[in-house]
């Protein structure tokens, strides 16, 4: 069992792992033993397959076997480090002739590691190697937050609500250890509440920490384990609203329709979860049906119609859970729903909008 169980499972809870190996047993077992602990867990079965999902996905670790068909195990982690000079590799071999050249080479991995494969020993290994990793972000958020209270700077903070992104300034009061207090706006206060964790910006730093108490007659926050990450804006028409509880899909998968579980939408994104795992692969394109409830003609009277629309999707990331799985689609919805979709995204942003609202009159 892995050392510091606790705080692993939270820093891994954010990160992907890549498993590349021919050997379709050894992958279900790794698989059973590692997914757990990581947020996506992406399978490759030959070389060509790993350097693609890396190329897609850029995982924080890579677990490679050095038997690889398709594409040589050697050129795809040199084209792997293309990509990212600094990836985080692990390369596993049965003891051979390539094994040793390996180990006299030079090429940045982070170790080797016999075959037959010890479960335990590779977790160690793992949990080395990324808590190694999340000390260096740790200390570096810390440096930042120091150095901003110091200057008693005034900083930004965003937080979403339901898909709703929420930006305003707010004051750091204290770093002590791993608690940092800042005082918020009230808008931040409840957003940062229902999401558990909130981003601040400081010197064009994006710094994430996680909400472990709050004081909502002062608006004040105490956040733990701020670490740095990559950050990107989210295109306002591409934002994804959480869906209210009247919104059902359903996929065409293997002759049979399927409903699975809407998370949120957009225009364009639509997320989806199932209960079991589908074997769906990346990039399929599925057929859906999606419904939902929109107002009617006449906005003085409170009634709501439900609609079913057609559509397409295509699954451009899967996250794999124990007995569980989430789907990112590209959505068109063909055109005899789009305005009555683009009906409801409008109306849906607005309900939010106004259950936010009433939450901070509460």
């Amino acid at each position: 069992m892995m050392k510091n169980l606790k705080k692993l499972k939270f820093i891994t809870s954010n990160l992907a792992l890549l498993y590349i190996e021919n050997d379709q047993l050894l992958q279900k077992k790794v698989y059973s033993y590692l997914n757990p602990l990581f947020k996506m867990f992406y399978q490759a079965f030959d070389g060509i397959e790993g350097y693609a999902k890396y190329s897609d996905y850029k995982p924080n670790i890579v677990i490679t076997s050095l038997n690889l068909s398709k594409k040589n195990a050697f050129e795809m982690i040199v084209d792997i480090q293309q990509i990212n000079p600094t990836a985080i590799i692990i390369v596993l071999s049965e003891i051979n002739d390539t094994f040793e050249l390996l180990e006299t080479l030079d090429l940045g991995l982070v170790t080797l590691l016999k075959k037959p494969l010890n479960l335990e020993k590779l977790s160690s290994i793992i949990e080395s190697i990324i808590l190694s990793e999340f000390n260096k972000i740790e200390n570096k958020s810390k440096m930042i937050i120091q150095n901003a209270i110091y200057k008693k700077q005034v900083i930004s903070c965003i937080s979403n609500y339901k898909g709703l992104l929420l930006k305003n300034n707010a004051n750091l009061l204290s770093l002590k250890e791993n608690n940092l207090n800042i005082k918020v706006t009230k808008t931040q206060l409840y957003a940062a509440i229902y999401t558990k964790h909130i981003i601040l910006i400081i010197d064009e730093n994006y710094i994430v920490a996680d909400v472990s108490n709050v004081d909502k007659q002062n608006s004040v926050l105490q956040l733990i384990n701020p670490r740095t990450i990559n950050y990107k804006n989210r295109n306002k028409d591409n934002k994804r609203l959480a869906v209210d509880k009247g919104f059902k899909t359903s996929i065409s998968y293997k002759q049979m329709q399927i409903e699975l579980m809407p998370v949120d939408v957009s225009y364009t994104y639509i997320t989806l979860e199932s209960s079991e795992i589908l074997h769906i692969k990346l990039n399929q394109t599925v057929e859906m049906t999606i419904g939902f409830e929109i107002n009617g003609p006449i906005s003085s009277i409170n009634e709501k119609k439900f609609t079913k629309i057609f559509a397409t999707g295509k699954i451009i990331r899967i996250e794999n859970r124990v007995n569980k799985q989430k789907f990112i689609l590209e959505l068109q919805v063909k055109k005899s729903g789009q305005n009555v979709f683009k009906k409801y995204i409008q109306q849906r942003e607005i309900d939010i909008i106004n259950e936010f609202k009433q939450n901070l009159k509460n």
